[in-house]
């Protein structure tokens, strides 16, 4: 048997951050594409069902056309049955904006709950399929740890879904993945996080993001996907793979200027750096420039990114390099900064390595704006 996980596909977001009205536009059509095209391909494969754990919609911009749309692809491919938890970003408003709900979409409205599938031959285990909404993540846990219903039984293949940060993969204390062990989970298919990351929850089961269809935007630069689950109903074993889906490629690539004399060889440098990509006119690029140079005002990105937006989808250009500081040239400097550097060098109580640091930073404050004082510090 096989399933689809997916979740974070944040359907109707606004994408102000890196567009203009009829970008964004543009780009919200190409995000309803992608999750069509991803059931299309789920149908064509005899996928049994497919996951969506949680942030289907975005919750501040839901339009009925786009509800109508998600209705139609699910209505259309009644063969698959779809298992929807709400994350934090859902809301029931595009249930509400449809006409009836479709047999096949399976919510779990009480909070959380279950449904149970056998392979097509009614044969081998049973697979349950347990899900959990967002805002009932701590009373399922509390019930899970105190024995009572849900009980995952040890003799059937358990998929849990949930929507939230585990506290070790960084988060706070939203879902402790050591409550989850040994409670007979096969598999825990997660939302929230929107990029791939897969971990064990205990020698039987372990817990996977499948990450975002497509990232919104520069700060989800990567590859995204689903994931896909292999269920051997026999043995009871799950595997799963992730799979990358082809989209607009968003990138984010440093390029060091630190041997740059001007703008042709920045130029020269961000060319090399792209030639190592996978890139193409529908890419869009984020450039970050770091490294230390002795002049900052002739890199200026504006130009740099009027230079590639002709050439690509959408660029964005961030300046991080850093000024190269002649420290002994300040230390005979009879000024402000002169003082600054004399005193930082013979301080007793800094490493050479703090006392270049401290310098740096305080001679980007007196002599940047800042905004530019800001990135020393970041």
């Amino acid at each position: 048997m096989r399933l689809i996980h997916c979740a974070d596909i944040h359907l109707d977001s606004a994408f102000t951050g890196n567009f203009d009205r009829n970008d964004a536009r543009v780009r919200k059509s190409e995000l309803l594409d992608v999750f069509t095209k991803m059931v299309e391909k789920a149908a064509e494969e005899d996928v049994r069902g497919i996951i969506i754990a949680g942030d289907l919609f975005d919750t501040t911009s839901i339009s009925q056309d786009t509800v109508k749309k998600v209705q139609d692809v699910i209505v259309r491919y009644s063969g698959l049955d779809f298992y929807y938890i709400s994350g934090n970003h859902d809301s029931d408003g595009f249930l509400t904006l449809m006409d009836h709900i479709p047999d096949n979409l399976k919510l779990f409205e009480d909070g959380y709950g279950s449904y149970v599938l056998y392979d097509r031959m009614q044969m081998g285990k049973k697979v349950v399929i347990t899900g959990v909404n967002e805002d009932q993540n701590k009373v399922f846990l509390d019930r899970l740890n105190e024995g009572c219903d849900p009980v995952l039984s040890k003799d059937d293949i358990n998929i849990v879904i949930m929507h939230g940060m585990l506290r070790s993969a960084g988060g706070d204390d939203c879902i402790d993945v050591r409550e989850l062990r040994g409670r007979n989970i096969d598999y825990l298919a997660l939302g929230h996080i929107h990029s791939y990351m897969s971990g064990s929850i205990d020698d039987r089961g372990s817990y996977c993001y499948s990450g975002c269809l497509e990232g919104r935007g520069f700060d989800e630069a990567g590859e995204h996907g689903y994931v896909e689950l292999d269920i051997d109903v026999e043995s009871g074993l799950v595997s799963h793979t992730f799979v990358p889906l082809e989209g607009s490629n968003i990138l984010s690539v440093d390029v060091d200027v630190s041997e740059c004399d001007s703008m042709g060889d920045v130029i020269n440098a961000i060319e090399a750096r792209l030639d190592l990509e996978d890139v193409d006119e529908n890419s869009m690029i984020e450039i970050i420039l770091i490294g230390e140079v002795d002049e900052r005002d002739d890199i200026i990105t504006d130009q740099i990114e009027r230079y590639y937006d002709r050439r690509y989808r959408k660029t964005r250009v961030k300046d991080n390099s850093v000024l190269r500081i002649d420290y002994k040239r300040f230390s005979r400097d009879y000024s402000l900064k002169g003082e600054f550097v004399r005193n930082v060098m013979e301080a007793t109580d800094l490493s050479e390595e703090e006392k270049a640091l401290t310098i740096k930073v305080g001679i980007a404050a007196l002599e940047s704006d800042g905004e530019r004082f800001a990135d020393w510090l970041r």
